[in-house]
């Protein structure tokens, strides 16, 4: 499945790590991001973006943190719980 629309936005005050991280839970929660499905590389995703490689690694380290998403060395990080809370403290 392709990765959704992630639109960030520079102008706010939040910071673009956390508007990552919500799009990304987001997702995860209304299923457009299924269990098992892999996210792309930390370079790729920042590439794409338009976002320093640092706004993903924090984003994605947030999301593990909630239990949304589990990190493989090597292999890549991957959704590991479609129905975990988008608002979970971290």
């Amino acid at each position: 499945m392709p990765l959704p629309a992630l639109p960030l936005d520079p102008s706010t005050d939040a910071p673009l790590y956390r508007q990552l991280t919500d799009r990304l839970a987001q997702a995860v929660a209304d299923g457009t991001l299924d269990e098992g499905e892999r996210l792309p590389s930390e370079r790729d995703l920042a590439t794409t973006l338009g976002v320093s490689r640092t706004t993903v690694v924090t984003a994605y380290r947030e999301l593990e943190a909630r239990g949304l998403v589990r990190g493989h060395v090597g292999r890549g990080t991957f959704v590991c719980a479609a129905d975990a809370p988008t608002d979970a403290p971290f």
